[in-house]
């Protein structure tokens, strides 16, 4: 089967938090500069809404399906 994995990207989390919200859908909530995300080489980030983050500068923005989209470079610490 297929499953899907999402991110809520959240500043004010100390850790990773992991939810299945359903069967086949993972979120995770997490701060877009935490350091666990340089351990596993995240560069960059898609999101729904604007970030703010010292590690973090926007590339570009788009829409899709109607919606506002932007793409930052998250540099590792």
């Amino acid at each position: 089967g297929t499953s899907y994995v999402t991110f809520a990207w959240d500043s004010t989390v100390a850790e990773a938090q992991i939810v299945a919200v359903q069967p086949d859908l993972v979120q995770i909530r997490i701060g877009p500069c935490a350091t666990a995300l340089a351990e596993l080489d995240v560069s960059w980030v898609v999101t729904s809404r604007p970030l703010d983050g010292a590690c973090l500068t926007e590339v570009a923005s788009f829409q899709w399906r109607d919606m506002p989209r932007w793409i930052l470079r998250r540099e590792s610490s």
